[in-house]
């Protein structure tokens, strides 16, 4: 079982990648979450309402692109020994942001249209700039974590976000109107594009110059999968945000969807870095025709995952109002939405994509994703009809569901891998237990004392104690295999 150990012993790498990421992952979600938490107090229902439009537009265009620069940045340049994949990376977000740039400059009066919002037209023109800068300055984690430098990673984005986050609030509450506030918001990206073209000039390795040429072709090659793949993930997300902007008039009807329907930032964060370093480490493993070997690390992130993870879903189901009037203020109605959105973030936890990813299976991925968008597109139109704003939030429950499952079963037919690997096995009577005494302490609260605000702090104090008890018991198990 010497295999098992050396695996094992490579989740040392692996974690230090995973909270590196994590990290700087959640400095950033929660540097937008006081953003979000500070304009909806200072801003009308219909202003943050048509603030939130812009961000669909930008999420529609610009993270699909960032996304797959990112993923084949840290696919190619933990492979590699020169600095070609750095640089091939970054020629194609400048490229890509100069075109969705343009694109939304040219069509913002039809943009705003569709999404019901006709003043918004010179605003879009204006975030048409913005997109260039962010777009550029979106593959700064894999520069940082591949040329070793995991610490200033996390100094970064703490400075940034404080940035990004003073160039939005400070001019909303000077009182500048909408379409000169973005003017303020550009200098962030530009200033990090600028950084991070000079860190990767003095920090990445060499060019090779007489493999540039195949370093394109290699990079292409595996990107035209990760980007099919990525855009449509992107539209997934964003697909009920979009038929809700389409459908309903109100700008307010969009900003309580917009509130209501958000992720968990640490348990976000904590996913998509598990993901990304996944890749990274176990690639070549998943890429052969030893792919066998890298079972037991599966079983480790997925015990590790839904340890992580359950307690704090289940939490925030509890107390779903409690959680949005504390971050958002007037925002409670949205509560319903805000319930279904965490039970799909559960499917979230299976990475049967991300080992699909890993043995570089990037088109199986985007076909199954492009039947989820599908799904959820159709299931969205229809159920906003009879059940207002959460028809949309349950299309995404369900077509992520299905997603979940053809990826669990294309694992067990093409790799020979039990479904079970993906389910938390060794660890399920441990994470039973742990639900329990949350539930417990939750039915205990409200009846000692009748006041939900108690409840929440004492039940958030357990549900926080049993999943740092249970990350560290898990790993000590592990260690001992």
């Amino acid at each position: 079982m010497d295999y098992i150990r050396s695996i094992l012993l490579n989740f040392s790498g692996f974690t230090k990648r995973v909270g590196a990421m994590t990290a700087a992952r959640s400095v950033s979600l929660l540097g937008a979450l006081l953003v979000m938490m500070v304009l909806t107090r200072i801003l009308d229902e219909a202003e943050y309402g048509q603030y939130q439009k812009l961000w669909l537009l930008f999420t529609v265009l610009s993270p699909g692109i960032i996304n797959t620069a990112v993923q084949t940045l840290y696919y190619r340049g933990g492979s590699e020994s020169d600095g070609n994949p750095f640089w091939v990376t970054t020629l194609f977000v400048c490229i890509s942001g100069f075109v969705i740039s343009v694109f939304t400059y040219f069509a913002s009066a039809e943009i705003a249209q569709v999404l019901n919002a006709p003043d918004l037209a010179l605003a879009f023109q204006h975030f048409a700039v913005y997109m260039f800068f962010a777009t550029i300055a979106g593959i700064g984690e894999p520069i940082f974590i591949l040329i070793e430098r995991k610490k200033w990673l996390l100094g970064y984005n703490i400075i940034y976000n404080l940035i990004d986050a003073s160039l939005v609030i400070i001019p909303f509450l000077m009182g500048y109107p909408l379409e000169q506030v973005i003017l303020f918001m550009i200098a962030g990206p530009a200033l990090r594009s600028a950084f991070l073209l000079t860190i990767t000039y003095f920090h990445a390795p060499e060019i090779s110059r007489n493999r540039f040429s195949e370093e394109i072709s290699a990079s292409w090659s595996y990107a035209q999968g990760i980007i099919v793949l990525s855009v449509i993930a992107l539209l997934i997300f964003e697909a009920d945000k979009i038929i809700v902007g389409i459908f309903m008039d109100s700008d307010a009807d969009f900003a309580t969807y917009v509130v209501g329907a958000k992720k968990i930032p640490f348990l976000t964060a904590l996913i998509a870095s598990v993901s990304s370093a996944f890749i990274v480490q176990y690639a070549k493993t998943l890429s052969s025709e030893t792919r066998a070997e890298a079972i037991p690390a599966i079983r480790h992130t997925a015990n590790r995952l839904f340890i992580l993870i359950l307690p704090a879903t289940l939490f925030g189901l509890l107390y779903s109002e409690e959680i949005l009037v504390l971050l958002f203020e007037k925002y409670a109605h949205s509560a319903p939405i805000f319930r279904i959105y965490i039970l799909a973030m559960i499917t979230n936890i299976f990475i049967s994509d991300t080992v699909i990813l890993g043995a570089g299976h990037s088109h199986i991925t985007a076909r199954i994703s492009f039947a989820e968008l599908l799904l959820n597109i159709v299931f969205s139109i229809i159920l906003i009809i009879p059940l207002g704003l959460i028809g949309p939030a349950i299309a995404t429950v369900i077509s992520r569901v299905i997603n979940v499952l053809l990826c669990n079963w294309y694992c067990s037919y093409k790799y020979g891998f039990s479904t079970s690997i993906f389910f938390p096995v060794d660890g399920a009577k441990r994470i039973i237990l742990a639900l329990i005494v949350i539930l417990t302490v939750y039915g205990a609260a409200i009846l000692l004392t009748g006041n939900n605000w108690v409840g929440f702090g004492l039940t958030g104090a357990t549900t926080l104690g049993i999943t740092i008890w249970q990350n560290k018991n898990i790993g000590r198990t592990q260690q001992n295999a």
